[in-house]
């Protein structure tokens, strides 16, 4: 047997095992499968969605004012931030920085701030007191900003370094106006990116 025809059949048995591998590797169930659907508490009704640290996520509840904080990867989870009276989450981001989960507050006209790992109550911030619907939240470096879908105006929450809130939290408007269309009694802006 030649040098040549050894080397051709060890290439052959590695493709072999290498194929074999790959068929079994195929036919073995997927273990690693994100589940399809994640249960949330009865009556939850869930509106904003931010994505935590890993595999963590939060979910709001409109009516309740309450924070579900779950494991994408394993589908458990549980209530983070209970339900308060006079509290709605719609619009949710989370800060990696600070750790901190911002909320926007819907018809209250507040933001919340929670610890986003023992959902503490960090800060309420009152962003308006005319007729509102805070609806979404982005975070930049250097501060949070809060959407109203019932007036012309965005919220700006100043965060200190590493995300942090001033100490007391402020707001301050911010008029929405030129190529801005805003219509009376409809739902104006809602998302933020």
């Amino acid at each position: 047997m030649s040098v040549t025809q050894n080397g051709q059949r060890r290439i052959l048995a590695a493709l072999l095992l290498l194929a074999l591998s790959f068929s079994m590797i195929a036919s073995a169930p997927m273990t690693n499968r994100f589940p399809e659907v994640i249960p949330l508490p009865n009556g939850f009704q869930p509106e904003g969605i931010a994505a935590g640290l890993g595999n963590t996520f939060y979910a709001g509840s409109i009516p309740t004012g309450a924070v579900f904080r779950g494991d994408l990867r394993t589908g458990e989870g549980s209530v983070l931030v209970p339900a308060q009276a006079g509290r709605q989450s719609i619009g949710l981001k989370f800060d990696e920085r600070s750790g901190l989960l911002f909320v926007a507050g819907g018809v209250t006209g507040f933001a919340y701030i929670y610890d986003g790992k023992t959902g503490a109550n960090v800060a309420e911030i009152q962003l308006t007191t005319l007729s509102s619907f805070i609806n979404d939240v982005i975070i930049t470096r250097d501060a949070a900003y809060f959407t109203n879908s019932f007036q012309p105006e965005l919220y700006r929450v100043p965060l200190g370094d590493n995300g942090k809130l001033a100490d007391p939290p402020t707001s301050e408007v911010i008029p929405l106006s030129g190529d801005y269309e805003f219509t009376p009694g409809a739902f104006n802006a809602n998302g933020i990116a």
